[in-house]
């Protein structure tokens, strides 16, 4: 089963997933890999702003959709004892993303790391936040 299976099976990814197939990206993560999947669990979204929210699925301009899905997405495999304290890892989007140990708790950015999933082509990484890219060229609006 690969990564975009395993997402789309499992009731936690909803929106993750409907962001995935409205960028495309679903395509990619279904293919070889290996990849890490950074995959916001559905209440990460509940905590988005609106506006930033109807810009990712504002299918007239679909670049900071791009670029938000991008970000989580790694092209290593990363098992869940690979990440250590400070450590920077490029994304898919070319910024990277920052490891935080935190009292035996794994975060990404912000987004701390919920459970892991393993599947055929990489791994997912359940994390309870949506990582932005902190690029001044970003943009929702």
């Amino acid at each position: 089963m690969t990564i975009y299976n395993l997402l789309e099976t499992n009731s936690d990814f909803t929106s993750f997933c409907n962001f995935l197939k409205l960028s495309g990206f679903n395509s990619l993560i279904s293919s070889e890999g290996p990849f890490t999947i950074f995959a916001p669990v559905n209440n990460a979204f509940k905590i988005l702003p609106k506006g930033r929210i109807a810009a990712l699925a504002d299918i007239n301009n679909n670049t900071s959709l791009i670029n938000t899905i991008r970000f989580h997405i790694i092209n290593l495999k990363f098992e869940s004892d690979d990440f250590e304290n400070g450590q920077l890892i490029k994304s898919l989007y070319g910024e990277r993303v920052e490891v935080m140990v935190k009292q035996e708790q794994v975060y990404i950015n912000e987004g701390r790391i919920l459970f892991t999933l393993k599947s055929d082509n990489g791994n997912i990484h359940a994390i309870d936040e949506v990582l932005i890219p902190d690029n001044r060229y970003f943009q929702f609006f």
